[in-house]
């Protein structure tokens, strides 16, 4: 018995790399293999092949851990390569599953991947029943990450109102992220709504296991 599939990933984010790099979408429990962990991901960039050793993250304390890829799946049918673009469903191993959450990404070792708990963005304001302020928490969408942040500061301003334009300062509260520069962004906190990209990033040291 297979594994239910999602219709569609979840979510897709694109990038450009020379490295490998795939997404997280979902995380199921295959029926045939107990111990094995499956995924249903998204390649964002290079090849992914069954047999591989990747690591994946960031944890909540923003390492990450080694796994190896033990199987593909395509359409319900095996697959020895995953390219960019393509979507599939992974069995992973060797890692604890209760570490995983949607969000993370597997990428190659040689990728050096960097977190970070503060980052910039260039946004406009779509809308806010009056201005919107520093100290303000909202639901900050990156991508395939999706976590409550706090507007730090507004450069050069000390508000914002709807349909303006400034760069502005966000921190997580939960836990660091992998993200990178370009990459578009939504905030949203009830009626208020905005849109931009990350302009900037404060990238911290991460822990990476050996292999």
């Amino acid at each position: 018995m297979y594994p239910l599939w999602p219709r569609r990933p979840l979510v897709l984010i694109m990038c450009c790399s020379h490295h490998m790099e795939v997404v997280l979408c979902n995380l199921m429990r295959c029926h045939q293999c107990p111990a094995d962990n499956d995924q249903f991901c998204y390649a964002c960039s290079g090849v992914c092949k069954e047999g591989e050793r990747l690591v994946v993250g960031p944890t909540d304390g923003g390492s990450f851990l080694p796994l190896r890829v033990c199987s593909i799946q395509r359409n319900r049918s095996a697959c020895r390569v995953l390219r960019a673009g393509q979507a599939a469903t992974l069995a992973l191993g060797g890692f604890d599953r209760s570490l995983l959450r949607k969000g993370m990404v597997l990428v190659s070792p040689e990728m050096m991947p960097t977190v970070c708990w503060v980052f910039e963005a260039e946004i406009v304001l779509l809308f806010h029943a009056t201005s919107c302020r520093r100290g303000v928490q909202v639901t900050v969408h990156v991508g395939n990450v999706r976590q409550t942040a706090v507007l730090e500061h507004i450069h050069g301003k000390d508000e914002l109102r709807t349909g303006e334009k400034a760069v502005v300062r966000f921190r997580f509260i939960k836990h660091p992220e992998y993200l990178k520069l370009g990459t578009k962004l939504l905030f949203r906190e009830g009626v208020t709504k905005g849109i931009g990209h990350v302009c900037s990033l404060q990238v911290i040291t991460t822990e990476t296991s050996a292999l």
